[in-house]
């Protein structure tokens, strides 16, 4: 996925002004909650690296404390969009160069929940934020630059103080710099509130 810098300017002013709120609560009147979360994945890359004839991908963790519910729009009474902020540590494996990655990222994540019966809340969450890697290679990729644009996409559901989904990440430094490969990280995650 290629960008330019006006086009993740003109992402990040449409996704702030696509919903006009209907009613806009901030964190103060809501209280926002901390939210702590870890996430198991794996990358993906162009090629299989086969060692031993064992096909070999690159595992993935994260840990993320988040500030929750920041603002929310209540759509109607079941919908509601909330805007998150997730601040993340990363540890990528590289089975191709036999090392690590690590990366930092901040990422504000619209959620976009439904609230059914018993507190059940099944959710979609999307965002684009910065991420800071201390290499520019992992797996077959070549990523161009330390400083990335990291895009996140999750599907999953909360209830009481729990909160599972599933979710792809990509990575890219939005042509900012010659070599653009990108990588993609598809995970499932765990996240805890208080």
């Amino acid at each position: 996925m290629n960008y330019t810098p006006i086009t993740v300017l003109l992402t990040l002013l449409v996704s702030a002004f696509l919903f006009v709120p209907t009613q806009l609560t901030h964190a103060s009147e809501t209280s926002a909650k901390w939210q702590v979360g870890a996430a198991w994945g794996k990358g993906l890359s162009r090629w299989t690296l086969i060692n031993n004839e064992v096909r070999m991908r690159p595992e993935t963790w994260r840990i993320t404390i988040a500030r929750t519910d920041i603002y929310e729009w209540a759509l109607s009474d079941k919908w509601d969009l909330l805007l998150d902020v997730d601040a993340s540590v990363h540890h990528w494996n590289d089975p191709w160069r036999d090392s690590t990655v690590s990366v930092v990222s901040a990422v504000p994540m619209w959620r976009f929940e439904y609230d059914l019966q018993n507190n059940v809340r099944p959710f979609i969450r999307l965002g684009i934020g910065v991420a800071v890697l201390d290499d520019k290679d992992w797996m077959d990729r070549e990523m161009g630059a330390h400083i990335m644009f990291e895009d996140k996409l999750e599907i999953g559901a909360s209830w009481q103080s729990h909160q599972v989904a599933l979710g792809i990440s990509h990575f890219s430094n939005a042509n900012l710099a010659s070599i653009n490969h990108g990588a993609n990280v598809h995970y499932v995650s765990y996240a805890y509130r208080w």
